[in-house]
């Protein structure tokens, strides 16, 4: 009787699952939009319709699930299966999330939670990009690390093999990397980080800071009227469309997340760093600049044969990747 596996994704907006083969190939899927929660028990509501929903698409009965993997945001206890604090979701603090998933859909092996951008990197690594590039010499991608670009920057990292969480499970903060000790003011009340130079956020504001100091664009007027409604992709948007300003920004972006690259390349020595997420949709006017400052600025060994690429998995790694940390987990304990 064939096994799966399924993966929980819980964002802060959506929960994505899915269940998947031993391979990490999916075999149905199911996204469920959060709305504005305002309890701990309606974000479980909706983890657990979500769950019951793929499992009845997969026409799976439970002794056919093999392990259950949860991935999500904030501060974790891995070793507790406990979320201790995350901060876009309403009494989420100490939740015992891998216990009540157990319970409520008991698989095989057992649940397993992961930090949602440790779980996007593995789901590349095990059944995306990762598996699917082979290595200058032939071998296979064992050590990768994951950029995550949205309204911030998270990181993931899989060295020799294994998802690295760290001495307090807070490992690969690398939106948090200092590229500026005078610079500007990041949300998690640092200076200078990579997040305030380099995600979508970031991206749109420093747009609009330029126009507001009177810089040129050709959509000037709507981004004066609405400034509400400029992101990260209309910026990329008049950028095909000739917009000097907004290219401008996009390679600005592209130029910062080299810098904080370099160091990841210089710390880690990984065989591919993996970029995901809404601003990846820019591609060469991001990934050019990108690697013009790796060129220049990161030493030979660490930039010899390295693999900088854009995800293939897109919104599915998290709970591919989140099914493959279960896994992996359950079975290396069980062994």
């Amino acid at each position: 009787m064939a096994e799966y596996l399924v993966g929980i994704d819980l964002g802060g907006t959506n929960v994505n699952v899915g269940c998947v083969d031993e391979t990490g190939k999916v075999i149905t899927k199911h996204s469920l939009a959060l709305g504005k929660p305002k309890t701990r028990k309606e974000v479980l509501e909706s983890i657990y319709g979500a769950t019951e929903e793929t499992l009845k698409r997969a026409g799976l009965k439970a002794e056919q699930v093999r392990a259950v993997g949860i991935a999500t945001p904030g501060t974790l206890d891995i070793a507790r299966g406990v979320v201790v604090f995350a901060a876009n979701l309403p009494e989420w603090e100490d939740v015992p999330l891998r216990d009540l998933i157990q319970k409520k859909f008991p698989s095989r092996l057992g649940t397993v939670l992961e930090n949602d951008a440790n779980a996007a990197a593995w789901g590349e690594y095990w059944a995306g990009v990762g598996k699917e590039t082979r290595l200058a010499d032939g071998r296979h991608v064992s050590s990768l690390v994951m950029l995550t670009l949205g309204t911030g920057i998270g990181g993931g990292v899989v060295l020799d093999g294994k998802v690295w969480h760290g001495f307090k499970d807070a490992a690969a903060e690398l939106g948090h990397i200092t590229i500026d000790f005078r610079g500007r003011p990041c949300p998690c009340g640092n200076i200078g980080c990579l997040e305030a130079y380099a995600s979508a956020d970031s991206t749109v504001r420093r747009f609009l800071e330029a126009v507001k100091s009177g810089a040129a664009t050709n959509w000037e007027r709507a981004v004066r009227e609405h400034p509400e409604e400029v992101t990260s992709r209309r910026i990329h948007e008049e950028a095909l469309k000739g917009d000097v300003l907004s290219r401008k920004t996009i390679e600005e972006t592209g130029f910062y997340l080299g810098v904080g690259i370099v160091s990841i390349l210089h710390f880690l020595n990984p065989q591919m760093v993996v970029l995901t997420g809404g601003l990846t949709g820019a591609g060469s006017m991001l990934m050019d600049p990108l690697m013009r400052v790796v060129q220049e600025r990161a030493l030979g060994r660490s930039r010899e044969d390295v693999k900088i690429v854009f995800a293939r998995l897109g919104v599915d790694a998290g709970f591919i990747g989140a099914a493959g940390c279960a896994l992996t987990a359950l079975e290396t304990s069980a062994s």
